[in-house]
């Protein structure tokens, strides 16, 4: 006997006992077929009313089934002899699953509206990731298994990451690459960074978003010109070579690092990166240039990026000059303090983030001397924070500033409100080389 497979259009019940039913074969052809047994004096009345039942079952919930028929009547419906329900569910169980942490970058549906070999072949979601390595990867999530409101929530919590660009741990089944557990916000996403990873510190040159820069999804390429490296507690930068050099990475748009980039571009801020693995394509095979690479290439500096497209793990966005509540010293003078009476001279290694240092052997004669400053500070009120042993004034840009005494003796404090490159300049009294000078200054508005 022929045996088909394929979904119930129409179930018709008729006088005589007699039940046709339409089918839509997985071939795209249709058939009628018929039960004549349903009379209840009928041998066969039984079997035909289960088999009636599986039948419409299947015409209510759009489940596929098996049948097999007799022969063809040389017209009219063909005689039906069994019928068998196919499940829509999928219903593999995962042996082994293993956590991959990943940035979601596409999602794809498709519906599949056919009859396989033992079971119809469930709807699916096509998850393609970026994992921690920089691999563009793609995993299948079933969307028809049993516990329909857990498929549900995974594809939205899926859609969520990858509009928000937030990491996840996906929970896979090794063998079928198949997804069967979510992870957000869990410590395995923030746990493996990669192989190899790279501070780095610069200003943002170019953002360029645009399709086809990972096989599906919303990424956006960054131009990151490098800097020397900030250090200390004011962030100075050490006096040492270096040479700019033009890097480039991949962030997920949608996440905080690349609202840290554009917010670097925007207002010409510097910014300290993590960077990770390399980002590496879904094959070796060529491919046709994107939209991207168009792009890119008609910037200035395309020609001169050094190195290859690394994955962003982590953003810094810091300050117009690097701290917020401390100044960058530009200048120190401090040889009246440490050498005496000599023609001034400029403390050497500078930049620098220190107020205190002291050079040489100590002179005993008390004397005059003097403490000056240049440096460069983001707007707000400033606090002068001095412990000395002498008396003393202080003034910026040539204007006195009072001083208020502290809860203790020798401490003292000034205040300013100061935006930009000033001049700090400190007058002591009966000074001698075995004194310390001790002077700090911080933000306090």
């Amino acid at each position: 006997m022929p045996v088909l497979r394929g979904f119930v259009e129409r179930l018709e019940v008729g006088r005589a006992g007699r039940a046709v039913a339409a089918v839509l074969h997985d071939d795209g052809t249709r058939a009628d077929y018929r039960l004549s047994d349903l009379a209840v004096n009928s041998v066969r009345a039984g079997e035909a009313a289960a088999q009636l039942a599986l039948l419409r079952d299947a015409l209510s919930r759009a489940e596929p089934i098996e049948i097999d028929y007799a022969q063809e009547a040389p017209q009219g419906p063909r005689d039906l002899e069994r019928v068998t329900r196919i499940t829509r569910d999928a219903l593999l169980s995962s042996e082994s699953t293993e956590a991959v942490p990943v940035h979601v970058v596409g999602v794809a549906l498709f519906a599949h509206n056919q009859a396989g070999a033992t079971a119809e072949l469930s709807d699916t979601a096509a998850v393609t990731v970026l994992d921690a390595e920089g691999h563009v990867r793609q995993y299948l999530l079933e969307l028809q298994i049993p516990e329909r409101c857990v498929g549900q929530a995974l594809l939205d919590q899926l859609c969520t990451a990858q509009h928000r660009g937030t990491p996840v741990v996906l929970h896979v089944a090794a063998r079928e690459l198949r997804i069967v557990g979510l992870e957000v916000g869990g410590a395995e996403a923030t746990a493996d960074v990669g192989s190899s990873t790279e501070v780095l510190d610069g200003f943002v040159e170019h953002i360029v978003c645009a399709p086809g820069l990972t096989a599906i999804g919303n990424s956006a390429l960054v131009g990151f010109t490098t800097a020397p490296a900030f250090s200390g507690v004011g962030h100075t930068a050490a006096l040492q070579s270096f040479t700019p050099r033009l890097r480039r990475f991949l962030v997920v748009t949608g996440s905080q690092e690349y609202g840290l980039f554009v917010a670097a571009l925007r207002d010409k801020l510097r910014m300290r990166v993590l960077a990770g693995s390399v980002v590496q394509p879904a094959d070796a095979a060529p491919r046709a240039q994107t939209a991207a690479d168009a792009v890119e290439e008609s910037l200035p500096t395309a020609d001169h990026a050094d190195g290859p497209v690394r994955m962003v793990c982590a953003a810094q966005l810091l300050a117009p000059l690097a701290s917020m509540s401390r100044p960058v010293w530009l200048q120190v003078c401090r040889q009246s303090l440490d050498d005496g009476p000599e023609p001034a001279q400029c403390h050497d290694g500078l930049p620098a983030d220190d107020a205190e240092v002291s050079t040489t052997a100590p002179t005993t004669a008390p004397r005059t001397a003097q403490w000056t400053g240049l440096a460069c500070f983001n707007p707000g009120v400033y606090r002068f924070q001095f412990e000395l042993p002498v008396t003393f004034e202080v003034n910026v840009d040539g204007r006195p500033l009072r001083l208020h005494p502290g809860d203790r003796g020798g401490l003292h404090f000034a205040h300013a409100r100061l935006d930009g490159e000033h001049e700090v300049r400190v007058q002591l009294h009966q000074w001698t080389s075995q004194h310390r000078f001790r002077l700090d200054v911080y933000r306090i508005r």
